[in-house]
């Protein structure tokens, strides 16, 4: 999980900077994830790819964590058309986004507006 220490000092203390990162990222993620299932619903892996691809890189941002593991693990398996492994990996995703999202907004809540 991102911690607002570290994330502020890789951002050398700009808590205005890391507010806008967080304000990005939150807006931005729902997007990924939105093109994520139109593209596993309609077998576009090569969307997978590059939803998850996305997803991964906007995650890094913040640090390793295991939403940035699980979303590299969906690409991999998209970019190896794992198919059948396709679902769970997504599944795992989603289920580490919600608390990462989630540790984000309390960050941005401690922010200045």
């Amino acid at each position: 999980m991102p911690e607002r220490a570290a994330l502020l000092e890789a951002l050398g203390d700009d808590v205005q900077f890391l507010a806008e990162i967080i304000d990005l990222f939150l807006e931005d993620q729902a997007k990924r994830c939105a093109e994520l299932a139109t593209a596993l619903e309609a077998q576009d892996w090569k969307g997978v790819v590059t939803a998850a691809h996305t997803l991964k890189g906007a995650l890094s941002n913040f640090g390793e964590s295991a939403a940035c593991d699980r979303a590299r693990e969906l690409e991999y398996a998209a970019r190896e058309a794992q198919i059948e492994a396709l679902p769970d990996h997504a599944d795992a995703l989603d289920h580490e986004l919600g608390p990462f999202c989630q540790q984000l907004r309390e960050i941005r809540a401690t922010l200045s507006p």
